[in-house]
């Protein structure tokens, strides 16, 4: 998160200090503004007491979501702000209105969250800073991946010097699309995305419209941070703008350091479609787990008697009847051990899942592990992340018990 403005005042009594920081929602044309309302609203310490956006349609969910009284729906920024009196200001407008949204709302004194990026061009970006620094308010832009366990583990690693000198930032990021979900990643289906396309602010370059404005201030601020706050020396830029597209769906930014070369990557599509992000998941799981099992049942299969073997061949038996006959019950129990081994490796299955795709696009390949620990830390819903994983619990019990169940009737009835 970058933040800009006065500095921190204190509170003047501790009474001050308890209460509920007051917040608003103003202007809802990005998703995002869902999202960081449930955090305000999720929060023992923060609610919500107003939302304003000049389309009531856009307000919808959010009314039904949050259950926000009439009284506290505007339709006007200054009565927003002069009736809820808030204490912050969550600003999620188009990127090409970032300036005009922050200059009509700090001139009111109320500290704003701004959604990224921070402005559409440095004219703008310059215009927020005016606006903020003449009213003396606090300005944030909301950069979530600043907060990020592995970012900050990298960039304390880089200034620990434990992984040596930074040649080069590599960032690659992007989604689906713009239009394939909504606040709290429900997904939408293509026909509602075919539909919203040609009207959407997303694919207006006037609107400050497409994938490298989406993006591309993810890696440039991550870069710059790694970097130490170091400027490129040049900066080249290319985008791919399909044909009928008034925007970009793919850049990629090269960077030029007196270091080296650093590649900044953004797109929409592709990549991040739900069914090459699983089939990826799978590849990569495979790829670890794969090995073993191998190397398991190749030593439960030299592990087997030769004599049996040949007392088969002698007797005339062929190939399938050997295998069927002698080797697969030979090898039944290293079989189920690798099963077993299996299935409970891929019944934990997070890592992988975390750190590749954050359980995107829209939840596509979030297994129960993996959401379970996002719903833990990333949105701090522990009584709900608990509950899931004591209920995942009970099933497996469950399932394994009666399994086990099963497997020892056979087996008695075989011994009697």
């Amino acid at each position: 998160m970058q933040q800009v403005g006065r500095g921190d005042a204190p509170s003047e009594t501790g009474r001050e200090d308890m209460r509920k920081q007051r917040i608003v929602g103003i202007s809802f044309e990005h998703a995002h503004m869902g999202d960081l309302l449930r955090e305000a609203h999720e929060h023992p310490n923060a609610e919500i007491v107003g939302i304003c956006d000049p389309d009531g349609a856009r307000m919808a969910d959010a009314i039904k979501t949050f259950a926000i009284s009439p009284d506290r729906v505007f339709h006007d920024i200054e009565r927003c702000v002069r009736e809820a009196k808030p204490d912050l200001a969550i600003l999620c407008p188009a990127t090409a209105r970032h300036a005009d949204c922050v200059e009509a709302v700090a001139p009111l004194g109320v500290d704003i969250l701004l959604e990224k990026p921070f402005a559409a061009s440095l004219a703008d970006a310059d215009r927020i800073l005016a606006a903020v620094g003449k009213a003396g308010v606090r300005l944030a832009v909301n950069w979530p991946l600043r907060w990020y366990a592995p970012h900050v583990t990298a960039k304390r690693m880089i200034d620990e010097g434990a992984i040596g000198d930074l040649i080069e930032v590599h960032f690659y990021d992007g989604n689906r699309g713009p239009l394939y979900h909504r606040a709290d990643k429900v997904v939408v289906s293509e026909e509602e995305v075919r539909r919203e396309k040609p009207t959407s602010w997303w694919y207006k370059r006037s609107a400050g419209g497409g994938s490298l404005l989406d993006y591309l201030g993810y890696g440039a601020t991550l870069g710059t941070w790694f970097m130490k706050g170091e400027a490129p020396l040049e900066v080249t830029s290319v985008v791919d703008q399909p044909e009928g597209l008034e925007v970009d769906e793919h850049s990629i930014t090269i960077c030029r350091y007196r270091r080296g070369l650093s590649k900044l990557e953004t797109r929409w599509g592709a990549f991040t479609d739900p069914w090459i992000a699983r089939t990826t998941i799978i590849a990569m799981d495979s790829w670890v787990w794969i090995p073993f099992m191998v190397i398991l049942l190749l030593a439960g299969l030299q592990a087997l008697p030769l004599d049996v073997k040949e007392a088969a061949k002698v007797d005339g038996a062929n190939a399938w009847q050997t295998f069927w006959e002698i080797t697969f019950p030979l090898m039944l129990p290293v079989s189920l051990t690798a099963i077993i081994l299996r299935t409970i490796f891929e019944l934990k299955l997070a890592d992988i899942v975390i750190n590749v795709t954050a359980g995107g696009p829209g939840g596509a390949t979030d297994t129960i592990s993996s959401f379970v620990y996002r719903e833990y830390r990333d949105r701090s819903n522990v009584g709900y992340a608990t509950t899931v994983a004591e209920v995942y619990l009970i099933i497996i019990i469950i399932i394994f018990i009666t399994l086990l169940l099963k497997v020892a009737s056979r087996y008695m009835q075989k011994m009697t």
